[in-house]
């Protein structure tokens, strides 16, 4: 995902700066939590300053220093993501972004346009990448006669609905997704719609005029000369767990789904309860409990009977321990009825 291979702080000031624009809050807190998850190990502690997520819903002063910070160009800054939705748009003069991102086909040319209007103002290149939905994207296809019919399945979907009727886009955004896909030059098609005087040499830097590469594949190897043998994998299996007080036990997928299911409803349930922190109010329920504790809590979910037993999973450095144990450990009580329950129905 990031253009540099991150491994210390001083990587970090490398990163380009990019804006993302998503659809809702929710869209936008999975997509933050998601990035910092892919920050190297020794980095992710400062994931809420690379990556921040900006929203209606964020107060006037909490936006005004993200837009401090993004507008920074010495060293002290090391916000290089945002993550917004249309409240992050107006007043946004940040000379060195480089990407923004619309995740999501744009409502209109214009939107799409002004939010990659905010890239490359006072450096030598700027990009907007636009991510359009499968639908719209088979449906203009369609319409050009370019749908691949060997994809039947979603070559069939495109057939029983009309796609000219009902796929539902701005005309202007539908001329530039047709100039695209034709190969025709985007700056060309862009001054057409506006009326403006067509230059005459294609831009030579748009994806109309570049051809696509897509990404190859990497083969993993442990030494030079030698591929990784591939590994054969068992997706039926079941998990095999043995308990000392209640004797062998199976977990299936389906068990341990549901069990990640409600355990993430109890963590995201205490994580809205503890009181944030200016330190701590951009942070989500990831850092109130780590995926890789969750995962813990989920495999030996079964075997956790007192408090003691869930203490040792969670581990001395826990820092809300003492603040919520009662809490944790009466839900755990509340919900062993009901592990028992999935795990009759499921076995």
């Amino acid at each position: 995902m990031f253009e540099i291979e991150l491994r210390t702080e001083d990587d970090i000031l490398l990163m380009k700066k990019t804006i993302i624009y998503v659809d809702n809050i929710a869209q936008g807190y999975r997509l933050t939590l998601y990035l910092r998850s892919l920050l190297p190990q020794n980095l992710r502690h400062l994931g809420s300053k690379i990556i921040r997520h900006i929203h209606a819903s964020t107060c006037s002063k909490c936006k005004e220093e993200a837009l401090a910070e993004f507008s920074r160009t010495d060293r002290l800054s090391l916000l290089r993501y945002i993550v917004a939705s249309e409240a992050f748009g107006s007043g946004v003069d940040v000379g060195d972004i480089f990407r923004v991102i619309n995740l999501g086909t744009p409502r209109d040319a214009n939107s799409a346009l002004q939010r990659g209007g905010r890239a490359g103002r006072k450096i030598p290149k700027g990009e907007l990448i636009v991510y359009v939905n499968a639908r719209t994207w088979d449906g203009v296809q369609q319409n050009l006669g370019l749908l691949d019919r060997r994809n039947s399945k979603r070559a069939k979907t495109q057939d029983s609905d009309s796609s000219e009727n009902k796929i539902s886009i701005c005309s202007y955004f539908r001329r530039l997704l047709e100039a695209h896909m034709k190969r025709n030059c985007l700056i060309q098609t862009i001054q057409e719609i506006y009326g403006d005087d067509v230059q005459q040499q294609r831009c030579q830097m748009c994806s109309g005029c570049i051809t696509d590469t897509p990404p190859q594949p990497t083969i993993l190897r442990d030494e030079v000369g030698s591929s990784r043998p591939s590994r054969r994998r068992h997706d039926g299996a079941l998990k095999i767990r043995r308990s000392a007080h209640r004797g062998p036990g199976r977990m299936t997928k389906e068990i341990t789904a549901k069990a990640q299911a409600l355990l993430l409803e109890l963590v995201t349930d205490l994580w809205l309860c503890t009181p944030a922190t200016s330190a701590t109010q951009f942070e989500g329920p990831d850092a109130y409990m780590s995926a890789e504790k969750q995962s813990l809590l989920v495999k030996h979910i079964r075997d956790l009977e007192t408090p003691d037993q869930v203490r040792c999973v969670l581990g001395t450095d826990w820092p809300y321990w003492e603040t919520h144990q009662d809490q944790l450990n009466a839900e755990f009580n509340k919900y062993d009825a009901l592990w028992s329950r999935i795990y009759r129905q499921t076995t």
